[in-house]
């Protein structure tokens, strides 16, 4: 004797599933593409501001601040073109700016994630 609980059940996949089973392979790709670029942005901009904080107090050049920044973009796999990096000194604090843009590529098509940071012991 069959149980009623299988009844109309034929063992097809509807499409329905099919297309839950899409968009999850869609997310799933998306968020291993997206996901390391942003922990490398965030990770980088918290370099920026550790060099911001450290060279208020110290004696260091601009070439030292700028080489440290392009070796923490290095670090985190990012292009920065060190013509945007400015830094401006306000008393003791020491503010860096950088304008850079970080390449996704998704299905084929590359996006560009503009940032503008600034970075400083007063800076937001």
């Amino acid at each position: 004797m069959r149980s009623n609980s299988l009844r109309g059940q034929s063992g097809q996949i509807g499409l329905k599933h099919l297309l839950g089973f899409g968009l999850i392979a869609v997310l799933v790709y998306a968020g291993l593409e997206i996901i390391p670029k942003v922990v490398a942005v965030y990770d980088f901009e918290d370099e920026v501001q550790t060099q911001a904080l450290l060279a208020g107090g110290q004696f260091s050049s601009e070439q030292e601040i700028q080489e440290a920044i392009q070796r923490a973009a290095r670090e985190n796999e990012l292009e920065i073109d060190l013509e945007t990096v400015a830094i401006a000194q306000r008393g003791f604090e020491r503010v860096i700016t950088l304008d850079y843009t970080v390449p996704f590529e998704l299905f084929g098509k590359t996006l560009h994630w503009r940032r503008q940071v600034q970075k400083g012991q007063f800076a937001p």
